[in-house]
């Protein structure tokens, strides 16, 4: 699961693929969500095809962007009802830089 949309970070890079890596859970405190972006879908296939072992010699790793984004755990206690990965990716969609993000 991965949400598809141009994104123009700070650093003046468009990226397009975002995926959730991490979903941390402090209980009663604060839900952490660390989201890598990458130029796009196939420097993501590059990074899978590696952990794999597919890729023969040196690899040439795709640019990449990781933000945490960190919410109250109270606020958001719906979280817990059903699949958490799917609940973040919900999550996600609806702050402002990730709106219109279309599901992949």
């Amino acid at each position: 699961m991965a949400l598809s949309k141009p994104i123009r970070k700070t650093n003046g890079v468009i990226l397009n693929y975002h995926r959730i890596a991490l979903i941390n859970v402090q209980v009663n405190q604060q839900i952490t969500i660390l989201v890598e972006s990458y130029v796009d879908e196939p420097g993501r296939r590059y990074e899978k095809d590696y952990a794999q072992g597919l890729i023969r010699g040196e690899p040439n790793f795709p640019y990449t962007q990781s933000e945490y984004i960190s919410f109250d755990y109270d606020i958001n206690s719906d979280f817990f009802a059903g699949n958490i990965v799917e609940k973040a990716y919900e999550w996600l969609k609806k702050q402002e830089e990730y709106m219109d993000s279309t599901d992949i």
